[in-house]
């Protein structure tokens, strides 16, 4: 199989410098991004799984925005999403921080399952050892993660 793809590379050396080059734009871009998004999360962000559903949403500047607006920048960071998750996919096997990349693209993401699917790859401890650091460093509070006696959301506290 490595011979096949030695062998398709060989015949294509345009395309194994646009790989190469990609790769390398991606691990300096995904340096430069991924600590200012660690800094950016609240410190709760890890306990906030579920939002029951008569909560409602927090106010934000969102839905005050043009509907065409808002949905065109919905549109964007999901194409951007998407091309961080094919980047940190390519990544497990190219030079880079895939791991952090995917879950860089999974925020940006809109998906089902999006929140568990978050949770389980920032409980990870080479990803939450890392993210914390950089926290750290810039004076911001650890990420806690979640634990069985985190309310789900302040109604269903009431409601015990």
């Amino acid at each position: 199989m490595f011979d096949t793809v030695r062998a398709f590379l060989d015949e294509h050396p345009t395309l194994l410098a646009w790989l190469v080059t990609g790769s390398a734009a991606m691990l300096v871009v995904s340096l430069l991004t991924l600590p200012v998004v660690a800094v950016l999360l609240p410190a709760d962000f890890l306990g906030r799984l579920h939002r029951h559903p008569n909560e409602p949403l927090p106010p934000d500047a969102w839905r005050r925005r043009h509907p065409v607006l808002r949905w065109s920048l919905r549109v964007l960071k999901n194409l951007a999403g998407a091309a961080l998750l094919i980047a940190g996919i390519a990544m497990l096997v190219l030079p880079g921080q895939g791991l952090i990349t995917i879950a860089l693209a999974l925020l940006l993401l809109d998906i089902p399952g999006k929140r568990k699917l978050e949770h389980r790859l920032l409980h990870h401890p080479k990803l939450l050892g890392p993210i914390n650091r950089v926290r750290r460093r810039f004076g911001r509070a650890e990420l806690r993660p979640a634990t069985r006696e985190d309310p789900v959301s302040p109604k269903d506290k009431t409601a015990e």
